[in-house]
């Protein structure tokens, strides 16, 4: 795409969105912007497809292991929805500030400095004086950022159309209320998205998870026909191959771009979808050698635990955890 052909392109994208809401895709404009330099694209990061959706319903939960781009992915999911879609205010939460500081400088800001169109964005004369928890575009469109870790106080004064919360493993569940109800006040969109890396069992995102239609990814072994099913429950561990991402059953290699989601609670997807993303479906972790290498050994030497939390993206519950006096009460008789 030539620069020249990039602010009719804009328009386009606009247009789509605004016309045709049930049709329409958001990864159109995603030429826009760089990463590292070079344009952004999804083709290692095609577990993100649905959140450039212009139809996402309205919940959604991403539940991952580290190191996948959660982060960048939904950060650009909604800067292209920000910039299409004129007057659109878009919350961002994290537990901590410094959480909530890095999505604003050092995923939001870069893809629109980097963009060959940032004139057209935003005001470039203004980047600098613009705050880090709120920046404005030239459309109308505002992104608002903010922290909930002991309260979500703050967040009380902000109207917006749709609510984006990362890092949600931290946030305490009783504050999930008062940050949705920033968007009692839209007549339109009313998204939320929860993103996060899973910890116990009784855990924030693991609750949201449970209400998710729960997507795992599944890949078909081209040579004994058996469906990989990328969780724990089913295939997860007997997939980690010595050398990389292998069928669970014959234990010859797969290809997890060839694969798909498939949702147990399938009713679910248009009122709260869930995705669960573990690091050995990811290009960047099975398609490099020295990475599967290090997966291994973590798998090897961390905590149980914590190669099920960081590395699978899955909740795992140690049977070494005090027990609450809540829990005490419930099961006395």
């Amino acid at each position: 795409m030539e620069v020249a052909d990039i602010p009719s392109a804009l328009e386009q994208v606009r247009d789509r969105i605004l016309k045709s809401p049930d049709t329409s895709k958001l990864a159109a404009a995603l030429p826009l912007f760089r990463v590292k330099g070079k344009p952004f694209t999804l083709e290692d990061h095609f577990f993100f497809k649905p959140l450039f959706r212009i139809d996402f319903p309205r919940r959604g939960v991403y539940k991952c292991a580290r190191q996948v781009g959660k982060t960048l992915n939904m950060s650009a999911s909604k800067l292209t929805r920000s910039l299409a879609i004129p007057y659109y205010n878009t919350l961002f939460v994290c537990p901590r500030f410094e959480q909530i500081k890095r999505i604003s400088n050092s995923y939001v800001k870069p893809l629109v400095i980097s963009s060959p169109v940032r004139d057209l964005l935003i005001d470039t004369k203004l980047i600098r004086d613009q705050s880090v928890l709120q920046r404005t575009f030239r459309n109308g469109s505002t992104h608002f950022y903010s922290f909930a870790f002991l309260d979500a106080e703050r967040i009380r004064s902000i109207a917006a159309n749709e609510i984006a919360i990362d890092e949600v493993q931290d946030i305490i569940w009783d504050h999930i209320p008062v940050i949705a109800e920033t968007l009692s006040g839209s007549k339109r969109w009313r998204q939320q998205l929860f993103t996060g890396t899973p910890k116990t069992l009784d855990n924030t995102i693991e609750k949201l998870w449970r209400q998710s239609s729960m997507g795992e990814w599944v890949i078909k072994c081209t040579a004994c026909n058996h469906w990989n099913i990328a969780c724990v429950e089913h295939d997860l561990i007997k997939m980690i191959g010595k050398r990389t991402i292998c069928c669970a059953k014959c234990e010859r290699p797969i290809e997890p771009r060839e694969g798909g989601w498939a949702f147990p609670f399938e009713e679910r997807n248009s009122t709260f979808v869930g995705y669960h993303i573990p690091q050995i479906v990811h290009p960047y972790h099975y398609e490099v050698e020295d990475n599967w290498r290090e997966l291994l050994f973590k798998m090897r030497t961390y905590p149980e635990s914590r190669f099920y939390n960081e590395c699978l993206g899955e909740s795992f519950d140690s049977a070494t955890r005090l027990m609450t006096m809540q829990a005490l009460r419930q099961i006395s008789t």
